[in-house]
């Protein structure tokens, strides 16, 4: 399988979607270093910047970016090229999700980007709604503070603004909880050749939804997968 044939297996159903999208190690290793970037490969690289190329928003959790030195969606020439042929423009906007509204250093994606990007606060808190406030104000206008009661809102208000195919990036507390949610309708998993990372406990999915796989492709040593959630009528 190549990458041509890869990438045509990650479709975008109609209507309102959110998938995760992450790398673990064969060890089940899910980071090295804080980052998950030495579990990964050219093709697992290639596939991230597809499924942000077709999506309609690039949902992130704080840490995440901040760990991962996230800056605004800037996509390669070559996935730039496809988004555009699919007639979505721009590269897509990046949400960055946070409890504390806490923002703190390297925080590129505050003012580095192409296109407008949103702070999601998923807190009331008097002090993390400041927080994020002065987030915001340190963007320079980059980006706007969208202010949610919890995951489900934030997702929802996410759609109803036009992003009805959401890729979220992780990190792993994130995408374990909108999982717990039940909010993750499909799960994007590649796993890699790589050994000698660490785990995460995050948030057991197993209170949310199950998943049926939906396919399996090796490629450069890597087993890329997909899973669907199932229904409860389909259960």
């Amino acid at each position: 399988m190549n990458r041509t044939e890869l990438f045509a297996n990650y479709s975008w159903p109609q209507g309102r979607w959110l998938r995760t999208n992450f790398v673990v190690g064969l060890d089940g290793s899910i980071a090295a270093h804080g980052v998950s970037g030495p579990l990964s490969g050219d093709t697992d690289h290639a596939l991230l910047q597809h499924l942000r190329a077709t999506a309609d928003l690039v949902l992130v959790g704080a840490s995440t970016a901040i760990a991962e030195d996230y800056s605004g969606v800037r996509l390669p020439d070559q996935a730039a090229a496809a988004r555009r042929e699919l007639g979505l423009g721009d590269p897509p906007p990046l949400a960055v999700l946070t409890r504390s509204g806490r923002i703190g250093h390297p925080d590129r994606f505050l003012r580095e980007t192409t296109t407008g990007n949103y702070l999601v606060l998923t807190s009331d808190d008097p002090a993390a709604v400041a927080a994020a406030h002065e987030a915001v104000d340190r963007s320079a206008g980059t980006m706007t503070l969208i202010l949610a009661d919890g995951l489900a809102d934030a997702v929802d208000r996410l759609q109803s603004a036009g992003y009805a195919h959401i890729n979220c990036e992780g990190g792993p507390r994130v995408a374990a909880a909108l999982a717990a949610a039940g909010l993750v309708d499909e799960m994007c998993v590649a796993l890699s050749p790589v050994t000698g990372g660490v785990g995460h406990p995050g948030t057991n999915p197993a209170a949310g939804r199950r998943y049926r796989p939906t396919f399996a492709g090796v490629v450069d040593d890597f087993l890329f997968t997909r899973w669907t959630a199932i229904e409860e009528s389909d259960r």
